[in-house]
């Protein structure tokens, strides 16, 4: 089982399960500390730091990332902030490449090491999707953006009924981050919310301790070694 809500699932069918832990536990790890991690991407630890995860797959970062930009460089014009770009596997350099020349000004682009980034930054900006489970174990306040074709968002409008799109939401069951999704993602929209998630530090608090409770509900590091060990016993 990857979510604790899942157990109640199988155990209506007579299905005996036990919940031992998120996968993600073990793989977001945090190696660097922002003191070692923001001056190697040329950038000063003293400063704010915004991390802009556009999505995992090419369609998602042509419709995400030219917003994002947009958003940063009018965020930027009226604050010293600064910005870096998580580039996931799966998306293609160049194509990330072109899109970030056709920003006002530059920012670095991490390929590796993407758990010290995100830790690294005050703020994330990120597509919905896994990202925001990382982003959320990694206690970081985020907004949550997502924007489909026109057609797609209404057919999946129809078939889907959900009060919440990003993961993090829908497992708390409650709007913990903010998510900006179809014709609410547009840049002004980002900074107002930004302006809160970075000024407001009792808002930041409260994301965060319900960050840490959720993590608290996904079980602790070790769950494959658990599942491992559960099925050696169920051979012998």
């Amino acid at each position: 089982l990857v979510f604790p809500f899942e157990v109640s699932f199988y155990e209506r069918y007579g299905v005996k399960v036990r919940f031992v832990g998120h996968p993600l536990l073990n793989a977001v790890r945090v190696v660097h500390g922002r003191e070692v991690v923001l001056p190697k991407l040329g950038l000063d630890p003293a400063k704010p730091t915004v991390a802009l995860l556009p999505g995992s797959r090419r369609r998602e970062v042509e419709f995400h990332l030219p917003v994002m930009l947009e958003a940063a460089a009018r965020l930027r014009s009226e604050r010293d902030v600064q910005f870096i770009c998580v580039r996931a596997s799966t998306v293609d350099a160049q194509d990330v490449a072109c899109m970030l020349k056709k920003s006002s000004f530059s920012m670095p682009v991490v390929e590796a090491e993407r758990y010290d980034a995100l830790n690294a930054a005050d703020l994330v900006w990120t597509a919905s999707g896994t990202a925001t489970l990382e982003t959320a174990l990694l206690l970081k306040p985020m907004i949550i953006v997502y924007r489909l074709s026109r057609l797609t968002y209404l057919l999946a409008r129809l078939l889907v009924k959900v009060d919440h799109i990003g993961m993090v939401n829908l497992l708390a069951d409650e709007r913990i981050v903010p998510e900006l999704v179809q014709d609410d993602l547009k840049p002004e929209r980002i900074i107002e919310e930004s302006r809160i998630l970075l000024d407001n530090q009792k808002v930041r608090v409260g994301i965060v301790e319900k960050l840490t409770r959720l993590r608290e509900r996904l079980g602790s590091p070790g769950a494959a070694d658990q599942v491992a060990e559960m099925a050696l016993s169920m051979m012998h």
